[in-house]
């Protein structure tokens, strides 16, 4: 089996969770909505990352690393968010 279609296959069986990670971050309760944030955050940098090697395009690993290290802000302003207005 070819490496590349490997890769692909590790993105497309990710794009579940991450489907479900979102709906969790949009409908459920106001804990959960924190955690679906955080686990499409690192969802989407392994997605990144291994669509990176899928398409054989090393310089696209910068957006799975930036994805990364901004995944922990991002949840942090979310939670600050809803300390405040909710």
């Amino acid at each position: 089996m070819s490496e590349r279609l490997v890769w692909t296959a590790a993105c497309v069986g990710l794009i579940g969770p991450l489907l479900g990670a979102v709906w969790m971050a949009a409908r459920g309760e106001i804990p959960q909505r924190l955690a679906g944030v955080q686990i499409a955050a690192a969802l989407t940098t392994v997605l990144l990352a291994a669509m990176t090697f899928a398409l054989d395009q090393a310089s696209a690993v910068d957006v799975a690393l930036t994805a990364g290290l901004l995944g922990l802000p991002a949840g942090l302003l979310f939670a600050l968010f809803l300390e405040r207005w909710l």
